[in-house]
């Protein structure tokens, strides 16, 4: 039976590879089920929680991530190619695992293995992080997941590293992206006229998702008024149009939470985590994993 079973894996592909995106697509649309082929390109190990976060390429190079406790699939290695079928998953890539989720490894004998190391590229294009820090020092700083900072900030020291995906900025429309503020409230600027005290400042509110633990699915808002965080766009000059049209193509790399992230150092205030330290950069190159 083993024999017969090797010989099978060695000359058969067993299971389909020809996956589309437009399927895959499709069943994350409709809340479906589905099953992927890929291989394991990354394993962060979280020793605080003792889970494993899992980073998969498929064969139509799609990124996925999905966390599981250290004691399950312990099988699991850097560069398996392995078949995970009966999942779910987010906009984010993030892969929902169900209880009867099963996770197949193929053995490197099997044709299944070899064809997909051909097809899957070695190296794996992440996440582009749109953020810089304004020292060399803060890359430094451990990151901590979201649900760990809203919890138990009181904990924490002044200033903490979170990385996030934004689904939603409010205000909705652009023209209130910055506000009048006269020391104590924000205002809505009304016929272009700043109220007599005040200045323009951001007052922003981004609705996220914890890139950095992507089993985490809730939503947490991170809040921003530094002027310096847009660099080349400033909230002072927010009342001229060509200032505004800055906004909208900076606005949507911010909401293309498929492809980009926000690393940044946050400090905690009375309403709210506020951006500090940190600016927006859409030029860094990506994270490549080799």
């Amino acid at each position: 039976m083993k024999k017969w079973s090797k010989r099978i894996l060695k000359t058969e592909y067993v299971l389909p590879f020809d996956m589309q995106k437009a399927d895959l697509r499709k069943a994350i649309d409709e809340k479906k089920t589905f099953s992927l082929l890929g291989k394991v390109v990354e394993i962060k190990k979280n020793e605080e929680e003792k889970k494993h976060e899992l980073t998969i390429r498929d064969s139509t190079r799609q990124v996925w991530k999905f966390t599981i406790p250290q004691t399950l699939f312990a099988y699991l290695t850097l560069n398996d190619i392995v078949n995970i079928s009966n999942v779910k998953s987010s906009q984010e890539n993030a892969l929902k695992l169900l209880k009867d989720t099963n996770i197949l490894k193929f053995f490197s004998h099997s044709k299944l293995f070899q064809h997909l190391l051909a097809v899957i590229r070695a190296k794996v294009e992440m996440k582009t992080a749109l953020t810089r820090f304004s020292d060399n020092a803060s890359y430094k700083v451990p990151t901590t997941s979201l649900k760990k900072l809203f919890i138990t900030h009181d904990k924490l020291p002044e200033l903490s590293r979170v990385k996030f995906c934004i689904i939603k900025i409010l205000p909705d429309q652009m023209q209130n992206w910055a506000q009048a503020w006269d020391g104590e409230k924000y205002s809505i600027i009304k016929n272009k006229t700043i109220p007599e005290g005040s200045t323009l400042r951001w007052n922003l509110k981004f609705i996220v998702t914890d890139y950095s633990c992507q089993s985490d699915t809730a939503q947490y808002m991170i809040r921003l008024r530094e002027g310096y965080f847009f660099k080349g766009m400033k909230p002072s000059k927010w009342l001229n149009l060509s200032e505004r049209k800055k906004a909208v193509k900076i606005k949507k790399l911010l909401l293309k939470f498929q492809l980009h992230f926000l690393d940044v150092l946050v400090t905690k205030e009375k309403d709210g985590f506020y951006i500090k330290k940190t600016y927006f950069n859409s030029l860094r190159k990506p994270m490549v994993i080799k």
